[in-house]
């Protein structure tokens, strides 16, 4: 897709970016969720590089909305956009994506609890309108179990990915 009448104006270490039209009018949906950033050119202009940011949208230049930043922190299904420490290629020039969309895993994780105990309850109600409550009483025992144990391993699972995170900037 094209976006006309773009340019970037910078103060300091601020940068706006006014962006255009695109074709089809559908800009603010299509420019939410991801977007990348190029390493200065120059091997002198490291100290220059985008390490630690917030992305803030604004209609009229006037009032600012954080839609963004050099990291995100998932909870519950959402993105929440950080400042965190990023880690920028060295490579002068090149690009690095920035993606605010939530991980296969974290997905897994919130919606996936969810289903799983909608799906208990589902299966348990059923068998007791069918008169099997104590088969009902065994699915929900085993549904909450399971639940548990994906929760204990996610847990872990985050605390370490939290840990990778943080080790990556000292």
């Amino acid at each position: 897709w094209e976006m006309r009448d773009s340019f970037t104006t910078v103060e300091g270490a601020s940068m706006v970016l006014t962006l255009g039209d695109l074709e089809d009018g559908k800009a603010r949906e299509r420019l939410s969720s991801a977007w990348f950033i190029t390493v200065s050119l120059g091997p002198r202009d490291q100290d220059k590089d985008a390490v630690r940011f917030m992305l803030e949208g604004s209609d009229d230049r006037e009032s600012w909305t954080v839609v963004g930043g050099s990291g995100y922190v998932h909870w519950f299904g959402r993105a929440f956009p950080t400042s965190n420490l990023i880690s920028v290629p060295r490579a002068r020039g090149s690009r690095m994506g920035v993606d605010a969309h939530i991980p296969a895993i974290h997905w897994f994780h919130y919606y996936g609890h969810l289903i799983m105990f909608s799906l208990g309850l589902t299966v348990s109600t059923l068998l007791c309108l069918a008169r099997r409550q104590t088969l009902a009483v065994q699915v929900i025992k085993v549904g909450l179990c399971v639940q548990a144990v994906e929760s204990l391993v996610m847990a872990g699972f985050f605390l370490i990915q939290e840990n990778v995170d943080l080790n990556d900037h000292p």
